[in-house]
């Protein structure tokens, strides 16, 4: 819901001001800030989970891993990695990165909805950075829910600098000086 008031708003957000550039919306654009919009929430309510109850979550995802480890083979070995893996330490780590992960989303939601076109490429730079790190990941061990995230990202990243260097500004000879309106027909 929120996020379709987001993105429904977009053209209510488009008061530009003389001089102030705006990208359009395109679906494209409108389905990444959906995305953004939608995945706020989400980690904003993991991350509080984290940081408020963190013995609460031990014992969550402790017995995740031990339905897991128990679900037959396909999921044992990842019932068998959480296990290993879980510690109250590892919580707080995941609980800094939810909270990082919620205000970098967040800020990127709001730059998209804003439309400024210096704001993709801060997505797309923010983005990009990660995707070194998704690739070493599937080096490491590969799994097709790591390739789906790292496509997902990559053609994001490769959308929007597509979008920021092929988007054709008006000739300035068709767009008004600024604090001068341009001339209407009688």
């Amino acid at each position: 819901m929120l996020s379709a008031c987001a993105v429904h708003n977009l053209e209510s957000v488009d008061q530009t001001r003389p001089g102030e550039e705006r990208t359009p919306a395109s679906p494209g654009l409108k389905l990444i800030i959906a995305y953004k919009v939608a995945k706020v929430p989400v980690m904003f309510a993991l991350s509080l989970w984290l940081t408020l109850a963190p013995s609460k979550a031990y014992h969550t995802v402790e017995h995740v891993a031990y339905e897991l480890s128990n679900a037959g083979h396909i999921f044992a070995r990842l019932g068998e990695w959480i296990a290993s893996h879980l510690s109250l330490g590892t919580l707080r780590g995941a609980a800094f990165l939810a909270w990082f992960d919620t205000l970098f989303t967040a800020a990127e939601a709001v730059l998209l909805i804003l439309r400024k076109p210096w704001s993709e490429w801060m997505v797309a730079i923010g983005l990009s950075a990660l995707l070194p790190f998704e690739i070493a990941s599937l080096v490491h061990h590969f799994r097709v829910g790591k390739l789906a995230v790292f496509v997902i990202n990559a053609a994001v990243v490769c959308y929007l600098v597509w979008r920021r260097t092929h988007q054709r500004k008006p000739a300035p000879s068709a767009r008004p000086a600024a604090g001068r309106t341009a001339p209407t027909a009688r």
